[in-house]
């Protein structure tokens, strides 16, 4: 089955079968044989966990058969970086192999980030926190906006605006998502709670009791709904229309927090430059 085409085309630098390592000439174009211990790890590299089962089963079939698939590089000072293709590197360095097979490009460590994500996301090789920490590092490091983001890795702005939100989790819950106790859909339920005390107790029975998403969802909505109708009055139906015109104008989320004529405006953001975005707009309308 072929991956789908995703970002910059990472189907064009890392083939779907599994390539022969010919004696090919060495270039920007070409695979070529590099000393094992000349590649480095890529800095950017949004996969931060690997499997050890995993892992041994890919030593045992590199000792067997090599590194049929070259792995990504760029060149770097005292020799190579990679982009993409880690484990196999891994699994090399492992396997006690003297060389590996790599194709060499030119990139910018925008490009570095964006590629090694892609990578992951097409072999569905990133936990849910892993891929939330490399769009966030994509829009902090880089200074994209989520549209930029979800245009490089081939995504909808709202799967990136999504996986953002597990971020906001308290850290235990997201050490929960990481290690796979807990699963996105789990996290995208638990957000329903704002507080991070219900959030942690809703946590805890899943763990306790094994519940799957749905199960979560009818805990959530029990947990979160009584208190919601005994602390809120239901919005007011013109503030739920400025409500939604703010989001319409801004481009962003934007929630009226009113009670007894007090309250707040809240206008979420996910990046420095973002934030700046939305601070010109706000002191453009107060010109105006």
């Amino acid at each position: 089955m072929s991956r789908k085409a995703l970002g910059k085309g990472l189907s064009a630098l890392i083939p779907d079968k599994p390539l022969p390592v010919p004696a090919a000439a060495a270039g920007s174009d070409g695979i070529r044989e590099v000393p094992v211990q000349s590649v480095h790890p890529n800095p950017h590299q949004p996969r931060k966990n690997f499997a050890p089962d995993g892992m041994e089963e890919l030593v045992r079939s590199v000792k067997q058969r090599g590194v049929i698939q070259p792995v990504l590089v760029r060149e770097s000072q005292g020799g190579f970086q990679l982009i993409a293709g880690e484990r196999r590197w891994r699994a090399a360095r492992q396997a006690g192999m003297v060389k590996i097979p790599v194709i060499v490009r030119k990139v910018s460590d925008q490009d570095s980030l964006s590629l090694a994500l892609i990578e992951n996301l097409q072999r569905e090789n990133l936990n849910p926190m892993e891929e939330a920490e490399a769009y966030e590092r994509l829009l902090r490091e880089f200074k994209l906006t989520q549209d930029e983001v979800a245009r490089q890795v081939g995504k909808q702005r709202s799967s990136v605006a999504n996986a953002l939100r597990l971020l906001t989790l308290p850290a235990e819950v997201q050490g929960h998502v990481r290690e796979g106790k807990l699963s996105a859909g789990h996290a995208k339920a638990i957000l329903s709670l704002t507080r991070k005390p219900e959030q942690n107790a809703v946590v805890r029975e899943i763990l306790r009791r094994g519940l799957s998403v749905r199960e979560t969802e009818a805990l959530v909505r029990k947990a979160g709904t009584p208190r919601a109708l005994r602390r809120r009055p239901v919005k007011d139906v013109h503030l739920s229309a400025v409500e939604d015109a703010l989001k319409r104008h801004l481009g962003t989320q934007v929630r009226i927090r009113d009670k007894k004529d007090k309250g707040r405006i809240e206008i979420e953001y996910y990046s420095r430059k973002e934030r700046e975005r939305l601070i010109a707009m706000l002191r453009g309308s107060a010109h105006t």
